[in-house]
């Protein structure tokens, strides 16, 4: 078998470090973990004269989350508008980036809302951070990293 050829070195691989998210365009420089995934939803189905079950896609919804250190009181306007019974949406755009990697991908998330919202967490000798998260229902690529053409 012939040996395939790698088209990077393991410098282009993404490290975190000057990875960020940002909220309605305002930096949330003091995070220290992003994720957005889509979660698809599934029907479950059997056809005549087969043993085994297949899916058939019938939609999907995005689900965003964050752990952001405690520097500001970040959310506080945010728990406001809940408590008065306005549900809030953001859009978010989550950058990765790396001096050494290939690019740099951004990916925007749209009609976002929050699920989660920390008020207030804490423990004597740790550091302060907050979780936050909810979902969105579109998303787009604005930058990716493709692979070389073969």
């Amino acid at each position: 078998m012939e040996k395939m050829k790698k088209t990077f070195l393991a410098r282009n691989v993404f490290h975190g470090t000057h990875g960020y998210f940002l909220v309605d365009g305002m930096p949330i420089m003091e995070m220290g973990k992003f994720s957005s995934k889509l979660k698809i939803n599934r029907e479950t189905m059997q056809f005549a004269n087969e043993m085994a079950e297949d899916t058939k896609m019938t939609g999907f919804g995005g689900e965003w989350s964050a752990t952001i250190r405690k520097v500001y009181s970040r959310m506080k306007d945010v728990a406001n508008k809940i408590k008065e019974g306005k549900d809030v949406r953001v859009t978010i755009v989550g950058v990765l980036s790396d001096p050494d990697a290939l690019g740099e991908e951004r990916i925007t998330m749209y009609n976002c809302w929050f699920n989660d919202l920390n008020l207030m967490d804490f423990e004597i000798g740790k550091l302060v951070e907050e979780e936050i998260g909810g979902g969105f229902t579109d998303f787009e690529y604005i930058d990716s990293v493709e692979p070389p053409a073969k």
